[in-house]
């Protein structure tokens, strides 16, 4: 009878053990997919014409990431390269900006973050006048 009972126990535990494994899993994914990403190009405080092209991406549980932004200034309807930046490796925080200073015109900021749960991006323009 209680070599009965043992084997029982253990079999349950074994179930148990199989179900709830897989919900702890899913709920560590989830939290490792989460990715706050932002981007932008705000002038710097007590200048006329320097400003701060950024991206920064930030995610829940360390792992190898890649952030970074390209400004180009639209001249003739064609973009011309002005700065880029980048930054990444293996974390939870990484931010990529440079101090730029800009003349009138437009401009556009490509930013984007890649990870190994997700990748985003965005482009943005600018009217400095």
């Amino acid at each position: 009878m209680k070599k009965k009972t043992i084997i029982s126990l253990c079999l349950i535990a074994v179930v148990c053990f199989a179900c709830f494994a897989q919900a702890l899993a899913a709920g560590n994914n989830v939290t490792r997919g989460t990715v706050a990403f932002s981007s932008g190009m705000p002038k710097v405080a007590g200048t006329t014409n320097q400003y701060n092209p950024y991206a920064i991406a930030s995610v829940g549980l360390p792992e190898q990431i890649s952030v970074g932004f390209t400004l180009y200034k639209v001249v003739n309807g064609k973009e011309v390269y002005v700065t880029s930046g980048s930054d990444g490796g293996y974390g939870n925080y990484f931010e990529a900006e440079a101090v730029v200073t800009l003349s009138n015109g437009t401009y556009k900021l490509y930013a984007y973050y890649t990870g190994e749960t997700n990748s985003d991006g965005s482009t943005t323009t600018y009217i400095i006048k």
